[in-house]
């Protein structure tokens, strides 16, 4: 296959995932470069396979599990061919097909290492420090536990339910205060922990669209006890971050 192009950009929560094998992270890698050509990916498990010297069934694991963590969807098949796209095309303002080799200026650090470009365009040490992994691969990690807790069975992640868990994030940042990602996640927790206190109609829209759609709704809800009083949401997640602390020390 020709193909022209300086280099390719892993994003931070492919690198620094742990949860993820060096093949993955490198088929992920494969999928948005060529997600960014004209054709889109339609690549085979074959393709796959043989560009990173390994077999059928592992190219068919990764990208299962790539899709369950929401990083990939497919956004089409005719019976022939499969389009995979990358649910992760943008950072901050700057897309990926805007990323050049180090000499080029940027927001963040960047260093070219095996012909592999890796830019870190995260400057807000406040909210996720040096090491850690984004609130999307925390609050993913949340959610399956909450569905396999529920219904027996991890979640299935696409780009609508990726997209809708961004979403709430963004939410949840504005409205949830505190500069560390521990809040932010355990606000997450204690949302899905309290899910048995809504109402059914929103109890039994377990999606994250729909979770993302009802939002507001489920947090008023939550904020309000079974006697009308209202509770400081903000607070109660608060004490059980500052008793969590208290624990660890």
């Amino acid at each position: 296959m020709n193909r022209e192009f300086k280099g390719v950009w892993i994003p931070k929560d492919i690198y620094l995932n742990p949860n993820l094998s060096l093949v993955e992270k490198i088929l992920y890698t494969e999928i948005q470069s060529l997600d960014m050509s004209e054709k889109g990916c339609f690549a085979s498990n074959s393709y796959f396979a043989e560009f990173l010297g390994v077999s059928n069934t592992t190219i068919s694991q990764g990208i299962t599990k790539l899709k369950d963590l929401g990083y990939i969807y497919q956004e089409s098949f005719d019976g022939r061919k499969r389009i995979l796209k990358s649910s992760l095309q943008e950072t901050g303002n700057q897309s990926f097909k805007d990323v050049e080799p180090a000499f080029q200026k940027s927001k963040g650090r960047v260093s070219e290492t095996a012909n592999i470009l890796i830019q870190d365009t995260n400057t807000d040490n406040s909210t996720i420090k040096n090491g850690e992994v984004s609130p999307f691969t925390n609050f993913v990690s949340v959610y399956d536990k909450f569905c396999k807790d529920r219904i027996g069975v991890g979640c299935k992640m696409n780009g609508a339910e990726g997209k809708a868990l961004k979403s709430i994030i963004q939410y949840l940042k504005l409205h949830i205060k505190g500069d560390s990602q521990s809040a932010l996640v355990e606000s997450w927790k204690y949302i899905l922990s309290r899910w048995d206190a809504l109402d059914d109609f929103y109890k039994n829209q377990m999606k994250l669209t729909q979770i993302n759609s009802n939002l507001i709704n489920i947090l008023n809800q939550l904020k309000n006890n079974k006697n009308g009083k209202s509770s400081d949401l903000e607070s109660k997640i608060r004490t059980r971050l500052h008793s969590q602390q208290r624990t660890r020390v």
